[in-house]
C-alpha cells in the first residue's frame, strides 16, 4: 500500500507532533508499503531533521530525490522540494 503526504504537510506540523504523525504512518503502512512525502526546504525544518524524525518514527528512507514543481525544470525555482520514499 501507499501513503501519500502531498505538498508540505509535514513541514507545517508543529515540531512536537512530527514524529507522532510519522509514527502513525508506520502503524498503518503494510510491511512492503511506501510513503511518498512532499517536503519544502527553507521553512525551519531541514532535511537532516526530517530524516532523523523518520528514523525515530520507525520508518526507513529508501531514496531521497529532488523533484521540481509542475512546469519547472529540475534545479529551478523549486529546487529545494524533496521527495522522500520509505
Amino acid at each position: 500500500d501507499l501513503i501519500l503526504c502531498a505538498g508540505n504537510v509535514i513541514t507545517f506540523l508543529h515540531p512536537a507532533t512530527r514524529v507522532a504523525a510519522l509514527s502513525g504512518f508506520a502503524r498503518y503502512l503494510a510491511a512492503e508499503g511506501r510513503v511518498l512525502c512532499g517536503f519544502g526546504a527553507g521553512r525551519g525544518y531541514d532535511v537532516a531533521e526530517l530524516l532523523a524524525d523518520v528514523t525515530a518514527a520507525g520508518l526507513g528512507v529508501e531514496r531521497v530525490g529532488v523533484l521540481a514543481g509542475a512546469g519547472h525544470q529540475q534545479g529551478g525555482a523549486d529546487r529545494d522540494q524533496q521527495q522522500l520514499i520509505e
